[in-house]
């Protein structure tokens, strides 16, 4: 008995190779039957779209012309997929996931399908080494600690993380979502373009509008992490910003001032001291003046938003 559709969406950038891999992977390691790919072509200029339609024939390619970033290119997709096949779940993967375990699809739409309620469900994401890159993800803005504790990650995959739970976030680099779930929140903020915390937002998105997120840990990939964009110098002054400015427009659009200031305070020390993972190496005034832009245009950002809802 064929379980219920689903539709593999993967946005890919200059990524031939690691495609190449990720795809190989999912078609060598999926017991799950009912499953389409679609590959969102997110403006390549290395002969990716040639390349899918020559090797994997079986796939669909979506095709843009120009990038757009990340959020605008899975939107872009989201739309196609659901227009086109309007399949019953939805998986969103990112182009360097390597699928190395037969159900991993197979034990997602098993947990979706136990409860309605579920809106995504996740697999562990491991690093190539085996240890653990994203289990859960704690969004909590107390005084004076960072608002994301990405519990787990870089420890040992032990017992505690081959579990079944509910948790506050799960990472868009591999997740199932349903398509009932997605009509109903709509599609990713483009606010976080070129993208950066736009899947934290969705999750939020989610449970605002009273789905549940679930985290199965027994179910399991391999996540190379970031190779679409690591031409970008992942500690160059734009992502810093990026980051930054993103940091703040999450903070702004969902909790009260109140939360926000002493997040705002911890990340203008930061930016001097580097206390955190978001560094650029020296050029502490530059990190200062760059904080106090991204805080500015965050801001700005959520009042335009605002503005727009106010006219509907």
């Amino acid at each position: 008995m064929k379980g219920p559709d689903v539709c593999i969406l993967i946005v890919t950038w200059n990524g031939k190779d690691i495609l190449k891999k990720c795809l190989g992977s999912l078609i060598r390691s999926t017991d799950y039957t009912n499953y389409r790919i679609v590959i969102v072509d997110n403006g390549s200029i290395d002969g990716t779209f040639e390349y899918v339609k020559q090797n994997f024939q079986d796939s669909d390619v979506y095709r843009i012309e120009k990038n757009q970033g990340y959020a605008k290119a899975c939107n872009k997709g989201l739309d196609y997929v659901i227009i086109k096949y309007n399949p019953k779940y939805i998986v969103t993967s990112n182009n360097d996931i390597e699928f190395i375990q037969k159900e991993w699809l197979s034990k997602l739409v098993e947990n979706a399908e136990s409860d309605k309620k579920i809106g995504a469900a996740s697999p562990k994401l491991l690093y190539p080494d085996g240890t653990i890159q994203s289990a859960w993800t704690i969004i909590d803005p107390k005084p004076w600690k960072f608002f994301i504790n990405n519990y787990g990650r870089k420890k040992q995959d032990t017992e505690e993380f081959s579990v079944i739970k509910e948790v506050d976030f799960l990472t868009g680099a591999c997740s199932l979502f349903s398509t009932e779930a997605i009509n109903k929140v709509g599609l990713l903020d483009e606010n976080y373009a070129p993208g950066w915390l736009e899947d934290t937002d969705y999750c939020f998105k989610l449970k605002k509008a009273g789905f549940k997120l679930l985290y199965n840990g027994t179910s399991k990939v391999i996540h190379y992490e970031s190779m679409s964009t690591i031409k970008r110098e992942p500690e160059n002054e734009e992502s810093f910003f990026i980051k930054r400015r993103n940091m703040f427009y999450f903070l702004f659009k969902y909790f009260h001032i109140f939360d926000v200031i002493p997040q705002a305070i911890m990340l203008l020390l930061d930016s001097v001291f580097s206390m955190t993972f978001l560094r650029v190496r020296g050029k502490a005034h530059l990190k200062l003046l760059l904080t106090i832009k991204a805080l500015k245009e965050a801001k700005s950002l959520v009042q335009i938003r605002q503005q727009k809802f106010n006219k509907l």
